[in-house]
């Protein structure tokens, strides 16, 4: 752009100066969830990160904000940086999460919704005595225990007629009753992987 100047005097002077425009919207490279946990109940670290970049024809650009939201709700904003992350606990269920980045001069991308579900832990209580316990999963995960997981459970099989021995709180079947003995008040909280 040139700007001319005249004054009264007949004087004449004359600036250029150059600008560019940028009309590419800033890419979102990555995003993810990720727990140190195998499994993501409600006490379960969640963290979310998002790595972005602007490209301004062959310039790199800058970003102005990179926005993290859940669940419709934004949770986090970081400016002039290239990745975001934001940790909390979930409640259980499912829950959906995207990102939306934006460049210094007012171009945005957003990413498509990802999603995670957080598992409400069950809990199997056993008093002093014999329990009769069982479970809805035909897979789980132990996520605790002030029991003592490796014990004798007690299955009666009705085809067969007999009862069978199972040694481990793991090896119980979803659906079926098993009898186990404890000395003690304790508890197991599980994770269902397969509802029975």
């Amino acid at each position: 752009v040139k700007v001319y100047a005249k004054d009264k005097a007949r004087s004449e002077s004359e600036i250029t100066r150059s600008f560019s425009t940028d009309f590419t919207p800033p890419q979102i490279d990555s995003i993810s969830h990720s727990t140190t946990e195998a499994f993501l109940i409600p006490t379960t670290d969640v963290t979310i990160r998002v790595n972005a970049s602007d490209m301004a024809g062959d310039d790199i650009g800058e970003l102005a904000t990179i926005q993290i939201s859940v669940d419709g709700v934004q949770v986090k904003v970081c400016e002039n940086s290239l990745s975001c992350l934001n940790t909390s606990k979930y409640s259980a269920g499912e829950h959906r999460y995207h990102s939306k980045v934006t460049d210094k001069a007012g171009n945005e991308k957003s990413s498509s919704t990802n999603t995670f579900k957080v598992i409400e832990p069950d809990v199997i209580s056993l008093q002093s005595g014999w329990n009769l316990i069982s479970t809805a999963y035909n897979e789980f995960n132990i996520v605790s225990s002030t029991c003592d997981t490796e014990r004798n459970l007690y299955n009666y099989e009705t085809a067969s007629k007999s009862w069978r021995i199972k040694k481990n709180i793991t090896d119980m079947q979803g659906g079926k009753g098993y009898w186990t003995y404890s000395d003690r008040p304790c508890a197991i909280i599980i994770v269902g992987e397969e509802n029975q």
